[in-house]
């Protein structure tokens, strides 16, 4: 089943970077799961991954080694795909990797296959850092507000950060809005020192 993954990686011995590697697994994983219609089962199963590279020490170590013998990884990724019960999409990419020496880049290839499924569905994540978390009215007037300017369902990503004081930061992708009391302060205290 992995086979189908070949058709869209090099599997030479050119070495790439892990931006641009992580950006060919990825596509090439959300590609396959379109085609064959079982994105939602990718999506589910990819999560599960990541919340295994959360929780256990050990598969962290297995996905970082590299010294780990090519039986050894495709016996760990059929023990993984058994306990997790993944799709053969998500089996056989797993199984890509782990022949192909691309483990190590497992948590970027992650990282861009998600930001693909958001773009997908319309979606985009905004980082809002507050001095309190926020609750749920307030994360949801923010996400109505951002929507009606980007056209975009909003994925709200509260970051908690007290030195603000009060306030917020939004920054949506390379844009920053900055309204923390933090920043009033500062620029206040940059224009007292041009009155000295």
């Amino acid at each position: 089943m992995f086979l189908i993954f070949y058709g869209f990686i090099p599997v030479s011995g050119k070495s790439l970077r892990i931006p641009q590697l992580a950006e060919r697994y990825a596509g090439a994983l959300f590609e396959s799961a379109v085609s064959q219609k079982s994105l939602e089962k990718v999506i589910k199963n990819i999560a599960e991954v990541k919340d295994m590279m959360k929780e256990s020490e050990d598969f962290c170590k297995f996905v970082k080694s590299p010294i780990i013998s090519r039986g050894e990884r495709e016996a760990v990724i059929n023990e993984i795909s058994q306990k997790l019960k993944l799709d053969d999409i998500t089996k056989g990419f797993l199984s890509l990797l782990a022949i192909n020496s691309r483990m190590f880049a497992l948590s970027d290839i992650i990282g861009v296959f998600e930001a693909k499924v958001k773009e997908h569905r319309g979606e985009m994540e905004v980082e809002v850092l507050s001095a309190q978390k926020l609750n749920k009215e307030q994360s949801d007037k923010i996400a109505s507000s951002l929507k009606k300017n980007l056209k975009k369902e909003i994925i709200i990503n509260n970051k908690v950060d007290p030195s603000l004081i009060g306030g917020l930061v939004v920054k949506v992708g390379s844009r920053m809005v900055d309204s923390s009391v933090k920043s009033k302060l500062q620029r206040l205290q940059l224009a007292m020192k041009g009155v000295e």
